[in-house]
């Protein structure tokens, strides 16, 4: 596979990551290196951290208990839509910058498209966080945005469905309770003037595969969603082209 034949992914995701010596490493999904940024004096410094074209589609990246970073990857595609890499997760391993291929996540079926140009790799929101519950046979869970799925990944690196069916799930976190909460949605109508699904929380029982709504965002407007993208089997109904959705977990110290 050579770089002058993919479409890079579109729709700009960057993630950062805190590496034990309180720097951040930085990533871009169209972008083929990883940057560290550290404070040298007073000043802050950009350095590549690691140039290489495996590196490209990085959508999440998290930092594993082995001391290895692990990153999730958007599926790359040619000019004719032809899938030239799976998504799928990677290590890397920081003391000799080596990168592998850790285990390969479905494709999929749903065809996203860009209103006004269909020729375009949108790519897709994955997202990853490591399973605190050492004892657990699934050591990581990856959401996929656009496909609606949670999977699990046991320590043998097989990957399986916990929970489909959602709306752009996105954010993983779990706390020391095994629920995972996740950000879902939102969807709007074809001109922005009103949510099909309003954003929400959730939270997933990772040994029951249930879940529930722990919070509504219904206070938030559709209108402020200025561009979209649309999924071929959901009718005209329209998917953010930005959705900043985040989560921050802080553990209460009583």
């Amino acid at each position: 596979m050579t770089t002058d034949t993919i479409v890079k992914p579109k729709g700009l995701l960057l993630n950062t990551l805190v590496l034990p010596d309180s720097s951040l490493l930085v990533s871009s999904n169209f972008a083929n290196s990883l940057f560290r940024v550290y404070k040298n004096g007073s000043e802050f410094q950009r350095e590549v951290y690691l140039n290489n074209s495996d590196l490209i589609g990085i959508s999440d990246m998290l930092y594993g208990r082995d001391g290895k970073i692990y990153a999730t990857q958007q599926n790359l595609i040619d000019e004719g839509n032809n899938v030239l890499r799976n998504k799928r997760v990677i290590s890397i391993n920081p003391s000799d910058k080596s990168i592998a291929q850790e285990f390969v996540l479905p494709n999929g079926n749903k065809q996203v498209i860009f209103r006004g140009n269909n020729n375009l790799n949108l790519g897709d929101k994955i997202d990853i966080v490591e399973n605190p519950d050492t004892a657990s046979n699934y050591r990581f869970f990856v959401s996929d945005a656009i496909e609606g799925v949670i999977y699990e990944v046991s320590k043998a690196k097989e990957v399986s469905e916990l929970i489909s069916g959602l709306t752009l799930p996105s954010s993983p976190a779990i706390p020391r309770n095994n629920t995972m909460l996740v950000l879902t949605g939102p969807i709007m109508n074809s001109d922005f003037s009103a949510f099909v699904k309003t954003p929400k929380l959730i939270g997933i029982d990772t040994k029951n595969r249930t879940y529930r709504e722990l919070y509504n965002f219904s206070n938030e407007s559709a209108e402020s969603y200025k561009g979209g993208f649309s999924v071929a089997d959901s009718s005209m109904n329209v998917l953010p082209l930005e959705s900043p959705g985040s989560m921050v977990l802080k553990e209460d110290s009583a």
